[in-house]
This record gives structure tokens, sequence and C-alpha cells, in this order.
């Protein structure tokens, strides 16, 4: 599961200002509710039911993952499945986060 590694990454770099967003437009919102609660995930979720946030930015595969600077600018777009708590990916979000993107 991808989710959980988000969560380690929230967890290592959420204090130093990387804020995780999870879409969901499939699933109901008891069974998101249930899944987070089951892996203890603690970033928000939001519900997307009309699939508007999905059409905004194109995200016609499932996971997609968007790094998104502070000034709303797209800097980054992953399609598929990650370990996002990877010494790779951890070097990534250290780097960009130092560079305030």
């Amino acid at each position: 599961l991808e989710m959980p590694t988000m969560e380690e990454l929230h967890k290592e770099f959420g204090s130093r200002g990387l804020v995780i967003l999870a879409i969901n437009f499939q699933e109901a919102p008891k069974e998101i509710k249930e899944f987070f609660k089951e892996h203890n995930l603690t970033f928000t979720t939001l519900l997307d039911s009309e699939g508007k946030v999905f059409d905004l930015y194109k995200a016609w595969s499932l996971p997609t993952t968007y790094l998104i600077n502070k000034r709303g600018e797209i800097v980054g777009k992953v399609v598929g499945y990650r370990d996002w708590h990877s010494d790779q990916a951890k070097a990534f979000f250290r780097q960009r986060l130092e560079d305030r993107t």
C-alpha cells in the first residue's frame, strides 16, 4: 500500500512544511474513514465525489501524486504506486523543503 508510506513522510516532514492531501473520488466517506483508521493515517483526506479535482489536474490514472509548491505551481508529478518512505524519496523531499519550493 502506498498511503502508509505517505504517512511516514507526513510524520517526518510535516513539521518542516510538507502537506499531504489525499483526494478520494471513488470510495464512500465511511470506507475512507475506516481505511484511514485501519492504517493509522493522520494526514488530510478530501472527497471529490464529482471528480472535479481529478479533471482539473488531469489525473487519469490512479494513484497520481502531485508536488505543488507554496505558490500553487505543479513542480512534480508521479503516476503509479511509489514507496514514499524510501531513502531516495526522503532525500528528494528533504532537498525540496530546504529549497523552499
